[in-house]
């Protein structure tokens, strides 16, 4: 069942409870089935989002590890609602790469854009703080076709419109 602690105005998980009762959610052989499949296929990367916040989903570490197992690079979004120590070193230890959601710098902002409160800004805010000194250390360097690329484990990912955008540029 797609589970989410957020109702972000951009969101599309009302679409997907619409689904519910369909079998719109993988169970979590179908889901390392999949990752195997598509490892098969040459796939290298992965990307776990959508149908809500993925680090609510109890079964999240376990798909974390069978795509490390499978030498896969994986990348998580978040809304950073749930980050803590113990989590974060986990995803690290497992080579994720973590996509932070942050549309606004602006708590009255980000409490209308993710349907949350100012007191779960200041939450997000820690926690991205948090992920910052956990992955401290961890970009990687790679060279691809003689060229220097540098790979960064933690990212931030805004939706920018008219309202967040003078808040993001601080």
């Amino acid at each position: 069942k797609p589970i989410c602690n957020f109702r972000c105005r951009k969101c599309f998980l009302e679409g997907i409870q619409q689904l519910q009762g369909k079998n719109a959610v993988l169970d979590l052989k179908e889901i390392h089935a999949i990752l195997q499949s598509a490892k098969d296929a040459g796939v290298a990367a992965i990307q776990l989002s959508g149908a809500g916040e993925p680090l609510l989903d109890r079964r999240i570490n376990k798909v974390i590890e069978q795509a490390n197992k499978l030498g896969m690079i994986t990348n998580l979004a978040t809304n950073c609602s749930t980050l803590e120590p113990g989590l974060l070193r986990f995803l690290k230890e497992n080579d994720v790469t973590i996509t932070l959601s942050l549309d606004t710098r602006d708590p009255a902002d980000y409490a209308k854009l993710s349907g949350t409160s100012r007191k779960m800004f200041y939450q997000v805010e820690k926690n991205i703080l948090l992920a910052q000194e956990v992955y401290a250390g961890t970009r990687q360097n790679l060279f691809s076709d003689g060229e220097l690329i540098y790979i960064y484990r933690l990212a931030i990912h805004a939706t920018i419109n008219g309202g967040s955008a003078d808040s993001l540029e601080s």
